[in-house]
């Protein structure tokens, strides 16, 4: 496929056209209500114009991950599925949480700073129990939303979360080790360490994957830069955590993913090293996440 085509989200079209579809809050530019938007903030799930996103740009990856959804590939199935899961109109709720149409004398930089970087319109964490408390609630329900809102209330993703008979984990390690793709990818993009090592086995989210066998959640973490060379508390990469756990589709991926590296490095570590094994890789995380789509599917009916 071209580019423009959005290449490997595969089911279901163009990412702009699944995107505008998913609800009509996406036909409308998150920030100004402008029409057909083109543009996505990958970490916040929300779809804005061009006028928007360059001011978006302008406040920095760590605030704003500005994508196109036209001119850029969209190889990666779960970037995409933020924007599926959160959309303009969640968006709204928490960024605009407490907005009534105020701020109509500010120019568009200071309506998206007083917006995104001040958080004016959040609502305030108010409840009984502690954010920390809320926070690890929601990652272990997998509840994106909830996460994403008390984020914005001041949520830090790195917080212990306890989990029986491991000790403390990250909201990343317990993702990985629950198998929710969607999940490992959000935290990703909202600056989740993907190498912390955590808990009472020293695992890092890679190689809580690795054994429990979600393959999905193994592709995103290879492909977002998880070391998979790290060793645990007992000297064991993911991979010998995968073999012996007897995850051939896992021992596969990571197999690929160490060849690759060499393959690159071989190459002098420029761009167009590791492209056989990788362009292999990037196969599987499609087919893992397809595997995971369809479970989930059938779950439904």
């Amino acid at each position: 496929g071209t580019k423009g085509e959005g290449v490997g989200t595969g089911r279901g079209g163009k990412p702009i056209t699944r995107v505008r579809a998913q609800n009509k809050a996406n036909k409308e530019c998150a920030d100004c209500g402008n029409t057909s938007p083109e543009w996505a903030v990958v970490n916040r799930g929300i779809i804005i114009c061009i006028d928007c996103s360059g001011i978006h740009r302008s406040l920095g990856s760590h605030i704003s991950k500005v994508r196109s959804l036209i001119l850029d590939a969209w190889k990666e199935g779960e970037l995409l599925n933020i924007l599926l899961h959160l959309g303009n109109e969640f968006g709204a709720s928490v960024w605009g949480g407490t907005w009534k149409g105020e701020g109509s004398n500010l120019t568009r930089s200071e309506f998206i700073h007083k917006k995104y970087v001040k958080q004016f319109w959040v609502e305030t964490y108010t409840s009984r129990v502690s954010i920390e408390e809320a926070w690890a609630e929601a990652v272990l329900k997998g509840d994106i939303k909830a996460m994403a809102k008390l984020m914005a209330q001041g949520a830090d993703v790195g917080t212990g979360i306890k989990v029986e008979g491991e000790g403390e984990l990250e909201a990343l390690q317990v993702m990985a080790r629950e198998g929710n793709s969607l999940g490992v990818e959000f935290l990703m993009v909202n600056g989740a360490e993907i190498n912390r090592v955590k808990g009472n086995r020293g695992w890092s989210a890679l190689h809580w994957a690795a054994e429990r066998g979600k393959a999905n959640c193994v592709a995103v973490l290879v492909r977002r830069g998880s070391d998979i060379m790290l060793e645990d508390k007992e000297g064991k990469t993911a991979v010998a955590i995968a073999v012996n756990a007897k995850e051939p589709e896992v021992v596969v991926l990571l197999r690929l993913a160490e060849l690759a590296k060499e393959e690159k490095s071989r190459k002098g570590g420029n761009s167009g090293g590791g492209e056989s094994f990788a362009a292999a890789l990037e196969g599987l995380e499609s087919e893992a996440l397809a595997k995971k789509s369809a479970e989930e599917n059938k779950d439904k009916k």
